[in-house]
């Protein structure tokens, strides 16, 4: 049972030869190493923790034990195989059984070297700068999810579960920018009449989205620009749908509309204002009407028993 599978020094680690009839082996020593064997069955079982440590003049083989309810540690700076065979005469004194150290201690298994070795093996993250913008949110959305795992995980390390900790929030910079996870469950229609409530501060205030992103990113209890990105859009395609936008031609409309005197009398000027005014976009006025005196007596603004409603139009009653 592998209980920690180790890792070769970076300086010169050292190795271990297994001579056969036909070839010789070789098998680097792993430092911080740590495997419980076992063999036999009934009173001849053996279970024995195998460590392997780096000291400064190279590594210390050690073995520990119990028996009859005592427990014994075994060490040897010589090899795997001698560390083996003292355990094997301090079990049983007369003896005369020897193992391999190499088997003992598991340093020939295939999955604890391919472990090991994955260990050893560097995966570098590419800089932050150099990452597209889904990377990046892929990024800090894996470890905002890992760190809150890692919560759940661990909490009840430190806190009795009548306590009820939370994580509410993580906040975090990379490359200069912030980052703010909210783990709390809030109430999706109090959020989103939240979200709206700012676009609508947002839009009155004629504030511009690259501003409010600056704002947001100094300001770090401000919403994300994207949220209210996504608002607006939002608000925009239901008003599309309620209160569609109509196309109007411009050019196959004369300019008088009514008996008055028109301002511009010259033919030529009028036709170089339609070539350049083109298509114009509109919304019936009745389209509105509906929606917002719908709106209107939902709110109970209006009374239904005095049906007349008084409209100021660019000024004009």
């Amino acid at each position: 049972i592998s209980l920690s599978s180790g890792k070769y020094p970076e300086d010169n680690p050292f190795s271990l030869k297994q001579n056969n009839a036909t070839y010789t082996t070789s098998y680097r020593i792993p430092d911080n190493y740590v495997v419980q064997t076992r063999w036999g069955r009934g009173r001849s079982q053996h279970v024995i923790d195998c460590e392997i440590k780096y000291k400064i003049d190279g590594p210390v083989y050690i073995i520990r034990f119990e028996k009859d309810e005592q427990s014994f540690v075994i060490t040897s700076k010589k090899s795997v195989t001698k560390v083996v065979n003292e355990y094997l005469k301090k079990r049983n004194p007369d003896t005369q059984a020897q193992l391999s150290g190499v088997h003992v201690f598991g340093l020939n298994t295939i999955d604890v070297e391919k472990e090991r070795e994955r260990k050893n093996q560097s995966h570098p993250f590419k800089p932050f700068n150099i990452l597209g913008k889904s990377m990046k949110e892929k990024h800090s959305h894996i470890f905002s999810k890992q760190i809150g795992i890692a919560f759940k995980n661990e909490i009840h390390k430190f806190y009795n579960p009548i306590d009820q900790p939370i994580l509410q929030e993580l906040r975090f910079n990379v490359q200069e920018k912030n980052y703010i996870v909210d783990y709390r469950n809030r109430n999706r229609d109090k959020k989103n009449n939240h979200i709206e409530a700012v676009t609508k501060i947002v839009d009155q205030g004629l504030i511009s989205q690259k501003s409010y992103r600056n704002l947001a990113a100094i300001q770090h209890e401000l919403l994300r620009d994207y949220d209210v990105s996504n608002a607006r859009k939002k608000i925009n395609d239901e008003m599309n749908q309620k209160v569609p936008v109509s196309i109007l031609n411009i050019a196959n409309i004369s300019l008088i509309t009514t008996n008055e005197l028109p301002d511009i009398t010259d033919q030529e000027i009028e036709e170089e204002m339609m070539r350049y005014i083109g298509n114009a976009g509109y919304r019936r006025i009745t389209d509105i009407l509906r929606f917002v005196i719908l709106d209107l007596l939902n709110r109970q603004v209006l009374n239904i028993n005095n049906p007349i409603i008084y409209i100021h139009i660019s000024g004009m009653a």
